[in-house]
């Protein structure tokens, strides 16, 4: 025979804040403050007939800063800044979050990306990628010849 349990709604109503308030210290609502200096960008994809359009808030990054890669429909972003030490004998930091900032964000795409005319543009802290389609052939019909 099964135990029966008796409802607790306090307790359930307990466990939810614990858990929405653990969700909330180890930064995930806000996205950009991960641990560590790791960042998440927003990022938007839009389709039209012949191409992915994609564009990422990525502020604070220069170009340099910034590597992509395709594999098939596969699309990684990554970047990684690190400050140089400025030790300036007449200040002190009391507080210092700009140290170091990476993120790396992949997209599975809904179909393969012709590589060799993909466009990158960085401008004023957001990337913009356009990424045409691989047309599919056209369909052909093949004659039966009677032998």
């Amino acid at each position: 025979m099964s135990e029966t349990s008796r409802y607790r709604p306090l307790r359930e109503t307990f466990n939810f804040q614990r858990q929405c308030n653990q969700t909330l210290e180890e930064g995930v609502s806000s996205g950009l403050d991960e641990p560590l200096g790791w960042m998440q960008p927003a990022v938007d994809l839009r389709e039209t007939g012949e191409a992915f359009f994609l564009e990422m808030a990525i502020p604070g990054f220069d170009p340099e800063d910034i590597h992509l890669s395709i594999t098939e429909n596969q699309l990684s972003v990554c970047g990684e800044v690190l400050d140089e030490a400025r030790s300036e004998e007449s200040s002190t930091y009391h507080l210092r979050k700009r140290k170091q900032r990476s993120f790396i964000r992949t997209i599975q795409l809904p179909a393969r990306i012709a590589i060799d005319r993909a466009e990158a543009i960085f401008q004023n802290g957001e990337l913009r990628l356009r990424l045409p389609k691989i047309r599919a052939p056209a369909a052909h019909t093949i004659e039966i010849k009677a032998e």
